[in-house]
């Protein structure tokens, strides 16, 4: 685990290194090796939604790469369910949901329904 550990961070940019170091957990994830914190880490970072100032704007091009996912004709049947899958796993990662936008909708509809339910 620990060759795989330096390999995930050998090929990672050196911004994103930097971006690593700054996190709080980063010295544990250091000293362990921990290869799957890292791992996790980067697609924390890679898929950071927080630093967008317009999430419904980074959940749209989430869902949009998502939706123009496809199997190539060089990709093989075990490696595209994989990939379709960490596609998935990036919209809950915002807590979307795969065909639809309840979030978005519930957002909205609460800025027009009052508390008793009334429309402003």
């Amino acid at each position: 685990l620990m060759t795989a550990y330096h390999i995930a961070l050998g090929q990672s940019t050196e911004a994103l290194r930097q971006k690593l170091k700054s996190e709080p957990t980063y010295e544990t994830m250091d000293t362990g090796a921990n290869v799957i914190e890292v791992l996790i880490l980067i697609r924390k970072i890679m898929h950071s939604f927080q630093s967008h100032k317009c999430i419904p704007q980074a959940m749209h091009e989430a869902y949009q790469k998502f939706y123009v996912t496809y199997q190539s004709k060089r990709e093989d049947n075990q490696t595209y369910p994989h990939r379709f899958q960490a596609q998935v796993e990036v919209i809950k990662t915002v807590s979307g949901s795969v065909g639809n936008y309840p979030n978005l909708y519930d957002n909205a509809l609460a800025k027009v329904v009052g508390p008793n339910g009334e429309i402003s």
